[in-house]
């Protein structure tokens, strides 16, 4: 499974989400990461780690033993924290796996349950439903190569259904708008629809699957209204565009930087900071 996804996620030749969302914030950065090749992404953050073990528990039907390893006692110190160097030698014996701390695993085990016991297990227990799949594609207009692994989906016949398994410790609706808009969900949407659609020459719907991590593990389909399907297209379009000019002309340089914007002053931004704060004794 590790090296399965190691393969995927570090195949820089074709286009991933995770590379146009970079791409998006910043083409420099993307040159850094994707192109030159001399700077590496941020690892996996540790919720990162229970997510990657949920979906191999319920997507790949993995026993949790063959998922995960939890450190042995004497990875700590007796304070509690990691001590370096035998944690960094169980790691070493371990590369197979996803190593966590026991209250780590705790979460993962409760929240597949959750997921057991829920109607979300009727669609992964769905006998035409393909898990964790790699698709690969060309991009009609520009002709990048593409990529994406989408999560599941099932071949309903007149459409496909594309569906990505979300693990969160916020599923309310407010903290996970916010969670969608800072990682560009409406952007995986756009991509593994573009793939999915040029692959299978069907319309797709696509759906996230929201599992909360944290008590009550309460879990919620959400998915993006039409119209914004048609925005994230459009926007999905033009980022594809933008790649393809610097590919085309080997100008990575960020906009603000290409065209830097006057700078403005407002009539409230002329008070100083001593007339604002006038009356009060800051001694």
């Amino acid at each position: 499974m590790e090296n399965v996804l190691q393969n995927y996620h570090s195949d820089y030749n074709r286009l991933s989400k995770t590379m146009l969302s970079q791409f998006a914030t910043s083409p420099l950065m993307f040159w850094h990461y994707y192109v030159k090749q001399d700077k590496k992404p941020d690892p996996p953050s540790s919720k990162m780690k229970v997510g990657t073990a949920v979906h191999a528990i319920l997507l790949d039907k993995f026993r949790v033993s063959d998922v995960c390893a939890t450190y042995s006692d004497d990875c700590f110190k007796s304070n509690g924290h990691l001590n370096p160097k035998p944690a960094d030698k169980f790691r070493e014996d371990n590369a197979d796996k996803v190593i966590v701390k026991q209250c780590e695993l705790n979460t993962i085990n409760d929240t597949c349950a959750a997921v057991r016991s829920h109607e979300l297990c009727s669609l992964l227990d769905h006998s035409d439903a393909k898990f964790e799949t790699i698709i690969k594609w060309t991009d009609e207009a520009t002709g990048i190569e593409c990529r994406a692994m989408v999560d599941f989906f099932i071949d309903m016949g007149d459409h496909i259904a594309a569906y990505d398994l979300k693990t969160t410790e916020q599923i309310q609706t407010r903290p996970f708008r916010s969670t969608a808009k800072r990682f560009r969900y409406w952007l995986q949407d756009a991509h593994y629809s573009n793939g999915l659609e040029t692959i299978y020459g069907k319309p797709v719907t696509f759906a996230f699957w929201c599992v909360e991590t944290k008590f009550p593990h309460r879990i919620c389909k959400r998915e993006y209204s039409p119209a914004s399907k048609k925005t994230a297209a459009t926007h999905r379009r033009r980022h594809m565009e933008s790649l393809a000019n610097c590919f085309d002309t080997g100008d990575w340089r960020d906009e603000f930087v290409k065209n830097p914007e006057l700078l403005t002053l407002d009539p409230w931004d002329e008070e100083l900071p001593e007339v604002e704060l006038m009356g009060f004794d800051d001694e």
